[in-house]
């Protein structure tokens, strides 16, 4: 099965269309068990394909793809998928006249010749999208990296550090409450009391945060258990994408990776781009059971009672306020290959040890799903996380190490390769130590 790659974008501007959902109805059957239909889109020479749904007649694919507009017909196919050697049966086509379409948002039905009809949704833009409104205070700040930065990526981190103005303030916007040590090894419980003391109630009015918030309550926490967007949860992502797009920090890696050339110079590129690597759902253990943003910033649980992913620090608080996370003490830092009980830890850097028990409320054998070990940014504003993750795994490599503010750390990237295209498997900041 092949898809365009989320990281090969256009860099020359064009009048664009984009398929935002497609909608199957009364599909033909091919199959005792129905079809696995999928849905191949081409403009021109550029041809895209959804996912394959498996035994359904109506199926809906909330997938979104951008063409250049090389032709003005875009061509609708939908097949049967049948396995990875066989050639699929054509259930149906039609076309569409895109090229006197006005500007603007279109729903638009197919005929596929008797064999049931395709609707979808449609954004034809007729030049670049306009720039967002950003606030005053955000518009004087200078996003572009310098010529030093451009070649060193462990600069180009320290910048977004300092672009960082929304960041919260240590006891005056939260505080935290370490306790006691623990070993990665150790069963112990080391701390009586929850990490978190208090986070102020306004942090959540904040655009940004109030847009994570909205966020994470969206996905099945367990792997293997297939995710379906609705259209309330499509609105939450672009609205959260069009909020961190106005901020300095992913203004500064838009601005970073246009210079670089790994991105076209349309705001919608780099939307595009956000969303192919953190929104996009794939398969990590069943069939699109799994996102970029739903394992870092979410967290997952796969069986043996483990926890995977789950480093952002607003997840844990909210889930902690919640009851469902049980903070059981920070980490011990290695030094020389010696176990030291002091703490990489201050207040923007955590290392810790948690068990997490997700919303459905089921355990197996009464034991809540366990981290060994985790380590996240406390207290950085949303904008900065998926600035530092996504500069690092687009321009970067699987470990970067990078000083951001008082802080060394390696970034972890590491890719997950599915359908013939890259998105981001995980990311997370791994603590090296302090520097002062």
């Amino acid at each position: 099965f092949f898809f365009v790659s989320a990281l090969c974008l256009p860099t020359q501007m064009a009048d664009t269309v984009t398929i935002r959902e497609i909608k199957a109805e009364n599909l033909v059957r091919r199959d005792r068990d129905g079809s696995d239909p999928y849905v191949q889109a081409s403009v021109g020479r550029t041809t895209y394909k959804t996912r394959y749904e498996k035994n359904v007649n109506d199926p809906v694919w909330q997938e979104e793809f951008t063409f250049n507009l090389s032709s003005p017909w875009l061509k609708m196919t939908v097949y049967d998928y049948d396995g990875p050697h066989n050639a699929p049966d054509p259930l149906g086509s039609g076309s569409v006249h895109i090229g006197e379409m006005e500007a603007g948002e279109h729903e638009v039905t197919l005929d596929l010749m008797g064999q049931g009809t395709l609707t979808m949704q449609l954004v034809i833009d007729t030049g670049d999208e306009p720039e967002e409104e950003v606030p005053e205070a955000e518009a004087e700040v200078d996003c572009n990296p310098t010529e030093d930065e451009l070649g060193d990526l462990n600069a180009a981190c320290g910048r977004l550090w300092d672009l960082d103005t929304n960041r919260l303030v240590f006891d005056e916007d939260f505080a935290i409450n370490l306790q006691s040590g623990v070993g990665s090894w150790s069963d112990n419980d080391a701390a009586a009391d929850p990490l978190f003391t208090f986070v102020k109630d306004e942090v959540f009015e904040k655009p940004t945060y109030g847009g994570l918030r909205a966020l994470l309550d969206n996905y099945e926490a367990d792997v293997g258990k297939e995710e379906k967007a609705t259209q309330q949860e499509m609105g939450e992502i672009y609205s959260f994408l069009e909020e961190i797009c106005k901020t300095a920090p992913m203004r500064y890696v838009r601005q970073y990776l246009v210079q670089q050339g790994k991105l076209g110079p349309s705001l919608k590129h780099f939307k595009g781009l956000l969303y192919g690597l953190w929104f996009d759902l794939y398969g990590r253990k069943g069939r699109r059971d799994s996102c970029g943003f739903e394992h870092v910033f979410c967290g997952e649980e796969k069986p043996g009672n483990q926890v995977t992913g789950f480093h952002n620090w607003m997840r844990f608080h909210l889930e902690e306020k919640a009851g469902r996370v049980d903070y059981r003490g920070y980490i011990y830092a290695r030094r020389h290959q010696q176990q030291s009980e002091t703490a990489d830890e201050t207040p923007h850097l955590i290392t810790i040890k948690f068990a997490w028990e997700d919303d459905d409320g089921e355990v197996d054998d009464g034991v809540m799903p366990t981290k060994s070990l985790s380590s996240c940014f406390i207290g950085v504003s949303p904008e900065f996380e998926l600035a530092l993750y996504t500069l690092c795994f687009v321009a970067g490599g699987e470990d970067n190490h990078v000083q951001v503010g008082e802080y060394r750390v390696n970034v972890k990237c590491y890719p997950m390769r599915k359908y013939g295209r890259t998105f981001i498997g995980t990311a997370y900041p791994q603590a090296l130590g302090w520097e002062g």
